[in-house]
């Protein structure tokens, strides 16, 4: 073999790696990520839809499957999310349970629940906005839009 096919199979293994690997990476990342910090997004495996899109305020786009947890980081505090039955999200901050059904609003800055005091942002309220349709959830500027629901 002389260096041209060595060098043509290094880079068809690199190039099969990186869009193939890239591609699983993507849907596999948080299987070998601890949970350390960071904006948690997790579905509960009874819930009957299959996956949820978000969309954050960066147009990233996580298609988070049932049963599997999202760990997205860049934020200070951490914020499980749970669909539990249809059109209805269940937010867990800390041991505060926040059940909010499609169409119900919620004005920004509002205070829910017992919500523990964040020492990195200084705050006790957890913003978020909601809108039927075209829901909202912000918690200080780190947005999330859920698109649809997949059944």
């Amino acid at each position: 073999m002389d260096f041209r096919s060595i060098f043509l199979i290094f880079l068809s293994l690199f190039l099969v790696n990186k869009f193939y690997g890239q591609s699983r990476q993507d849907s596999l990342w948080f299987k070998d990520r601890p949970i350390t910090h960071g904006f948690i997004i997790r579905l509960d495996k009874s819930i009957e839809q299959k996956s949820i899109v978000f969309y954050s305020s960066s147009d990233s786009v996580f298609n988070v499957m049932r049963g599997k947890v999202l760990v997205i980081t860049n934020t200070d505090s951490l914020f499980d999310v749970a669909i539990v039955q249809k059109k209805t999200v269940v937010f867990y901050y800390g041991l505060t349970k926040i059940n909010i059904a499609e169409g119900e609003y919620i004005s920004e800055g509002q205070f829910i629940g017992q919500i523990p005091y964040d020492g990195f942002t200084g705050k006790y309220i957890l913003s978020m906005r909601m809108r039927k349709n075209d829901q909202f959830l912000s918690h200080d500027d780190f947005l999330f839009k859920i698109r649809k629901y997949v059944k």
